[in-house]
């Protein structure tokens, strides 16, 4: 059992603190059956056992996750196992016509593109503000600094690309960053006066982020995938994203935005 533990955390591809969460959940539950996972029915019944008592929500859904990847990796079916609930608190978010009148509100290409592409790759103001022009890929990927410093390559569907495209081409300067010398407030504030032409008096720009997440669970996506698409590493987010999967395109997985 030790060394089937040991194969799996070997073989995947996980952060580390990823890996020693799904370390204590799979050595708990051979201490309560005596081995490993062996079904989707198994590991729901030990998932009723840990709500029973009382644990937070995050812990069970960091149980959740390491179950789920256990049997993915073994070839078990889980039987819908990541869509067991997992009560969080709940994002605020836009629906798709807001956003199209978020869109309509904005007044230059700067605040357009920023809309589209902080919703597109369901991005943070400043992840999308530090790209270089030497960091877009046109097969639709931006190379951006996550929070904490994690650099990795973004997706983007050809929607969010076409406005990029749009504002590098009236763009002026040498300045080696898309959005030049602009900072976060003085993107803010584009993207608020936006809102308030469009109506839309409750708006933050970290909701587009929220919203993206929200419509592709809409469009039948696995938190899985759609934490792989926001970039996530952390099991214990607001929202409950379960894991990175071990190999995933996302072009095929993840649906172009359609507005």
């Amino acid at each position: 059992m030790t060394k089937r533990l040991d194969d799996f955390l070997t073989k995947i591809r996980a952060a580390d603190n990823t890996k020693r969460a799904y370390k204590n959940t799979l050595t708990q539950f051979v201490r309560m059956y005596g081995h490993m996972p062996e079904s989707s029915e198994q590991s729901q019944e030990y998932i009723a056992h840990r709500e029973s008592l009382g644990l937070m929500p995050a812990t069970i859904g960091l149980d959740v996750a390491a179950l789920i990847r256990y049997l993915r990796w073994e070839g078990i079916p889980i039987n819908r196992m990541e869509r067991m609930p997992v009560v969080l608190k709940t994002p605020e978010y836009l629906n798709k016509d807001e956003i199209k009148r978020l869109l309509g509100g904005c007044e230059s290409l700067v605040s357009e593109s920023m809309v589209a592409l902080l919703y597109d790759a369901g991005a943070r103001i400043s992840e999308i503000l530090n790209i270089r022009i030497v960091d877009i890929d046109w097969n639709g990927f931006l190379f951006v600094t996550r929070k904490g410093g994690r650099q990795e390559w973004a997706n983007v569907s050809e929607w969010g690309m076409g406005y990029l495209a749009r504002w590098m081409e009236v763009r002026k300067g040498k300045h080696p960053k898309v959005y030049g010398y602009r900072q976060y407030i003085d993107m803010y504030h584009l993207l608020k006066l936006a809102a308030r032409r469009a109506g839309l008096d409750k708006f933050t720009p970290h909701m587009l982020r929220h919203s993206r997440a929200v419509h592709l669970l809409q469009d039948g996506l696995a938190w899985e995938e759609i934490g792989y698409q926001l970039g996530h590493t952390n099991l214990t987010i607001a929202v409950k994203y379960y894991t990175r999967p071990d190999q995933y395109d996302l072009k095929k997985v993840v649906p172009p935005v359609s507005l």
